[in-house]
């Protein structure tokens, strides 16, 4: 075995070959799924199952996956040989298909009621939100029984790419206010937008219905995720709405002011596996030299941040919405979330917010993020908006991160 890296960095278990079977894979949804399984759990969640198992999918998927990952000790079959392969098996059945995948697992239930079959994207994915995803198949969600999968009320944060909302959903799981996640991620997306057959309402009961203990569902989503499967999919802005309101969910927005500053952060983490740079590991952000493509790119992602917030805006309209933006919660924590917490009707806990935990792991990034203060820098130049003779307008990201500003 060997260490191989990924656009950011990342160091992957992989086996030694000639070629890399996902990077041979033309650009699009399947190659960027596969190149974000690991981050999901899946390879070692599949590696632990036993001869008697089935995995059922593409022979190409079968392929890259054995390439990437090994051999697998169980037993695999084509979608088109299914009901063979599973007469002829008596352990665990998994289903990943670019086809009808919940069409193939629902008569497969049906065929044999005394199996347990689940479908990777609707029983799999939506618990894949740690590196060891735990999955038991369960029947349809049901909308209209949300309540009874519900303790407390749910939150929802919605926000755009590289507005730094990890760092909100650190402090808020250091307060005891409920770190969301994203349980609904680019790569579920990208598949589910291919396939047109996604049912993205029924995913995310799914992962509702999963949801175990006395802490408050909350899911981070993003706005890429949810403009790509309304651009694909069934779902649209409307039946995101109704399930808020059936699950009756406290709704924050979370922006960053800076957009030009976001936009160059997302024309580079938008290549690699992660989200934000609270996602890396220290040794990866510390290492990566990764600079925006092109202005022609970190124009059109500025135009698309600019365009999903006013979406965003427009579809809530009806719905209470807390908004919060980066720059308040970093120059203001205790503030903004007392605030936080009131609206979402929760007591604060713990022992308080280390404020100085932003300046610090940007500063990890080094390189990184000199990259993109060098090129927000002359983006601003060259679109001419100066304060004053002396050059460009400096903003919060770059103050913050000043190098001889002290970190309390």
């Amino acid at each position: 075995m060997s260490q191989r890296q990924d656009a950011a960095g990342t160091p992957e278990t992989v086996r030694p070959h000639r070629r890399d079977l996902v990077a041979l894979m033309p650009p699009g949804p399947f190659r960027e799924f596969f190149q974000k399984m690991p981050q999901l759990g899946w390879p070692a969640f599949i590696r632990g199952w036993k001869p008697e198992d089935l995995v059922i999918a593409d022979a190409d998927f079968l392929k890259v996956f054995r390439d990437r990952f090994g051999a697998l000790d169980c037993r695999t079959a084509d979608p088109v040989q299914a009901g063979t392969a599973v007469r002829e098996t008596s352990g665990r059945v998994l289903v990943l298909t670019r086809g009808d995948e919940r069409g193939l697992v629902t008569h497969l239930r049906a065929s044999h009621p005394d199996r347990w079959v689940a479908s990777a994207i609707y029983d799999l994915a939506p618990n894949s939100t740690s590196r060891t995803p735990r999955m038991s198949p369960i029947g349809p969600p049901d909308l209209s029984r949300i309540s009874r999968y519900l303790k407390t009320r749910p939150t929802v944060v919605l926000t755009t790419p590289g507005s730094d909302a990890e760092y909100l959903a650190r402090l808020m799981e250091q307060t005891g206010l409920g770190r969301p996640l994203e349980y609904l991620p680019r790569a579920i997306a990208a598949w589910g937008a291919h396939s047109g057959r996604f049912n993205a309402t029924r995913y995310l009961l799914s992962a509702l219905e999963r949801h175990k203990g006395n802490t408050p569902f909350s899911l981070m989503l993003y706005s890429d995720v949810i403009g790509r499967l309304t651009e694909n999919t069934s779902f649209t802005w409307s039946r995101l709405c109704r399930l808020i309101k059936r699950a009756d969910a406290r709704v924050v927005v979370f922006g960053r002011r800076d957009k030009v500053f976001q936009a160059g952060l997302q024309g580079i983490l938008g290549r690699t596996i992660h989200r934000s740079i609270w996602s890396m590991p220290e040794t990866v952000r510390a290492q990566s030299t990764l600079r925006p493509d092109s202005f022609d790119t970190v124009s059109e992602i500025l135009f698309d941040l600019i365009s999903s917030e006013k979406t965003l805006e427009h579809h809530l309209r009806g719905i209470e919405v807390k908004m919060l933006y980066l720059e308040e919660l970093v120059e203001r924590p205790k503030e903004v979330l007392t605030g936080l917490a009131q609206f979402l009707d929760r007591p604060m806990t713990g022992a308080g917010v280390d404020v100085s935990d932003f300046v610090r792991t940007y500063r990890t990034a080094g390189a990184l993020i000199a990259n993109v203060g060098a090129f927000r820098r002359e983006l601003i130049d060259r679109l001419g908006l100066h304060v004053n003779v002396h050059g460009s307008y400096s903003g919060f990201s770059e103050i913050q991160l000043a190098p001889d500003r002290a970190v309390s």
